[in-house]
C-alpha cells in the first residue's frame, strides 16, 4: 500500500487514475464517508492494483480468489485470516503472487533473479515441469513473501 497526501484541488478520481487504482478500493480501505470531500493535507492509504485487494459489499472469500485466480486456501493462509466466512468490508487482503509477463529473450533465472525467489519456487507456483518451457507473452506467477505485521498507534498533526 502507498500513501497519499491531498493537495489543493485534488478530487478522489484523479488520485486513483495517478496510483492506477480503483476508486471504490480507496473509499472502502479509507473508510471515505463522502468521497467527493477531500481535505488538504489529508492522508488515503492506496492499495497496490495486482498486489492488493479491498473487500467490498457483497464480496466472499470464493469469489474474491476466483477472481485473483488464487486458491481460497492460498489466500486465506498468505492473510492469516482463520475463517473465511468472516471478512469484514474495507479489509485489505495482500495477493501471494505478483503477475510477470514473459519478455523476449528472458529466461527463468533471470526472472527468479530479479524478484527474490528460486527457480524452484516458480515452477512450483506455475505447475510447470522444466524451466525451458517458457515462452514470450506467457504469465507467470511470482510467489510473494506475507509482510510481517506490526501494530502501531499514532497520532500526526
Amino acid at each position: 500500500m502507498q500513501i497519499h497526501v491531498v493537495s489543493q484541488g485534488e478530487v478522489l478520481w484523479q488520485v486513483a487514475k495517478v496510483y492506477n487504482s480503483d476508486v471504490n478500493q480507496i473509499i472502502y480501505l479509507n473508510q471515505l464517508e463522502n468521497p467527493d470531500i477531500l481535505v488538504v493535507g489529508q492522508s488515503l492509504v492506496i492499495p497496490e492494483p495486482h498486489l492488493e485487494y479491498v473487500v467490498q459489499p457483497g464480496d466472499n472469500m470464493w469469489a474474491i480468489a476466483s477472481n485473483l485466480g488464487v486458491k481460497v486456501q492460498e489466500l486465506q493462509q498468505f492473510n492469516n485470516i482463520s475463517n473465511p466466512n468472516l471478512i469484514f468490508v474495507g479489509e485489505l487482503l495482500e495477493i501471494p503472487y505478483r503477475i510477470h509477463t514473459i519478455q523476449l529473450g528472458e529466461y527463468l533465472w533471470v526472472i527468479a533473479q530479479r524478484y527474490g525467489v528460486t527457480i524452484n519456487q516458480l515452477l512450483q507456483a506455475n505447475r510447470m515441469e522444466s524451466p525451458s518451457l517458457i515462452y514470450p507473452g506467457q504469465q507467470l506467477r511470482i510467489p510473494r513473501k506475507p509482510r510481517s505485521t506490526a501494530e502501531t498507534n499514532a497520532y500526526t498533526t
